[in-house]
């Protein structure tokens, strides 16, 4: 694979060097509330301030969640469709019926996925962290009209 992966990300999963994390470490800023995005007014930046803080306290939601998602995006095409489908639906045979996908097969996607991320999205509290990286991802992407 040749996406490297992020500095926040390495930290996670234990496998950063001290010698090659930047000056200001990753583990600096685990509990930080993700950036609000620019197209949001002065109330909706309240309530993102708000829920994110409150999905942190949580232990639901990271900025590096954010950074790992992107970083996982970045690694193959079918990854952002998978991530959605697993998201979505209700098992792992209805999210690989959704992509076309035979269940073994969506199964290997999904491992490789959790590698990638650097967390479980089989559990339900690995899920509702996908869900909301996803949910957040879209946001920055597509303000509301």
């Amino acid at each position: 694979m040749s996406a490297r992966k992020a500095a926040d990300l390495k930290v996670l999963q234990g496998t950063g060097r001290a010698d090659r994390i930047p000056h200001r470490s990753a583990l600096d800023r685990l509990g930080t509330v993700p950036e609000v995005p620019p197209h949001l007014d002065g109330e909706a930046r309240k309530e993102w301030a708000s829920i994110a803080g409150a999905c942190i306290a949580l232990g639901t939601l990271l900025a590096t969640d954010l950074r790992a998602l992107e970083h996982a995006t970045a690694a193959g095409p079918w990854v952002l469709s998978t991530l959605h489908a697993f998201a979505e639906a209700t098992s792992l045979r209805a999210a690989a019926t959704a992509l076309r996908l035979h269940h073994s097969s969506f199964q290997d996607r999904i491992t490789q996925a959790e590698h990638l991320l650097g967390w479980p999205i089989r559990d339900p509290h690995g899920r509702l962290r996908l869900q909301l990286a996803l949910a957040l991802r879209r946001l920055r992407r597509h303000p509301p009209a």
